[in-house]
């Protein structure tokens, strides 16, 4: 059985290590993966975590609309799971 979960949690991990070293092309890649595989398992903590991932790294970038973008699918991930820690750390970014 392929851990789908796992690799989604090291995907994110090597995201968070590019976005420290502002290699934002690589962070967006590996926090793209990583949203992906969490669609396809329908982990809605990785969803949420890697969306607002995108927002920061657009909101670096400049690129509101894109940043906009992601939180707000971040934000629409948290309303239907009630969980509002994520979305004050997601208000937040």
């Amino acid at each position: 059985l392929y851990d789908y979960e796992n690799q989604a949690i090291t995907l994110e991990k090597l995201g968070n290590a590019y976005y420290c070293v502002s290699d934002y092309t690589k962070a967006i890649q590996h926090y793209s993966e990583a949203l992906e595989i969490s669609k396809k398992i329908n982990n809605i903590p990785i969803q949420i975590k890697n969306n607002s991932n995108l927002g920061n790294i657009y909101n670096i970038l400049a690129n509101y609309v894109e940043a906009e973008k992601y939180y707000n699918i971040a934000i629409g991930i948290v309303e239907k799971d009630k969980n509002n820690r994520s979305k004050s750390e997601i208000l937040r970014g």
